[in-house]
């Protein structure tokens, strides 16, 4: 899923009155939250953001894209104060994130204290 395909799903299944910067941003700090604090524990190269745009590729794909998509929900009920509905998604959110982190650890070996990809870089 990239970045513009989450906001254009949440959107049509939401309708706001939230700014499109304001969402992609609230994407965004999922993305990078799993990339600063998650992915950096596991072997293999950190891939950075770069320059993002919309079409800019989320890292949980398939039936864990939806981390991405309920929590920009819950943070626009947030903003409507729709508090019920606010809480069911971030339920969702997190259980859709935990859910990647799960097979996250299945398929990728943990790094040891220490370990780096490229010697002399940090790891996260």
């Amino acid at each position: 899923m990239t970045l513009g395909e989450c906001v254009r799903l949440a959107d049509a299944m939401r309708p706001n009155a939230c700014g499109e910067q304001e969402k992609l941003r609230w994407v965004m700090e999922v993305e990078q939250g799993l990339r600063r604090e998650f992915l950096p524990r596991y072997e293999g190269p950190q891939v950075g953001l770069g320059a993002v745009t919309s079409a800019t590729r989320l890292v949980a794909s398939g039936p864990y894209e939806g981390l991405y998509l309920y929590r920009l929900l819950a943070q626009m009920e947030l903003a409507q104060q729709e508090w019920e509905s606010y809480n069911a998604y971030n339920t969702l959110a997190n259980q859709a994130l935990s859910g990647f982190k799960k097979a996250w650890h299945r398929t990728h070996r943990r790094r040891r204290e220490g370990e780096r990809d490229v010697p002399g870089e940090p790891v996260g």
